[in-house]
């Protein structure tokens, strides 16, 4: 078996590195497995250059705010809430396209939420508007962010709309 690693070019031959005989396949890349042949008197031609060629390629997968404060996302993406003191933590989760959950050991780098109080006609944030965390009464548009890995490419979480009502002051 002999493997070349993503974005390799496979015109090159010393790209191609050796695979252990058995070994599992499953990085991404390309694979070249040759066809060991029997001596039979039986077979006639050279079968030395059979083999198969096949490409693992990355798994696309899309990151998703399922949480703020403790409320889930529902399918409209709002989130309605009342002040409480208190930061509204945002919990996330990446998925593939069949909805299989990604683990998080299975991505790489850090999580980042992107948080914003105005969004511009066409849904970007205005970037003047970015803060750290959903705290006071107002509205946030908020979206999580995950670098993938060697096996995911990952598409940022749309974003959610979270309004915070004012609390009643009651004396």
């Amino acid at each position: 078996i002999l493997y070349l690693p993503d974005g390799a070019d496979e015109k090159d031959e010393s790209a191609w590195v050796e695979y252990a005989k058995d070994a599992s396949i499953m990085s991404v890349g390309k694979y070249k497995i040759w066809f060991e042949t029997v001596n039979d008197p039986n077979l006639e031609g050279a079968y030395e250059d059979l083999y198969v060629l096949f490409e693992i390629v990355k798994i696309e997968a899309t990151a998703y705010v399922t949480t703020v404060g403790g409320i889930s996302v529902g399918d409209d993406n709002v989130i309605d809430s009342v002040y409480n003191g208190s930061e509204f933590t945002v919990g996330w989760a990446v998925r593939e396209a069949n909805g299989s959950n990604v683990s998080q050991a299975a991505l790489a780098g850090t999580v980042v939420f992107n948080i914003y109080t105005k969004l511009d006609g066409e849904n970007k944030p205005d970037p003047d508007t970015k803060v750290d965390k959903v705290l006071n009464a107002g509205t946030y548009y908020v979206s999580v962010s995950v670098e993938g890995s060697t096996n995911y490419n990952v598409t940022a979480s749309a974003f959610v709309t979270v309004t915070i009502a004012k609390a009643d002051l009651r004396v």
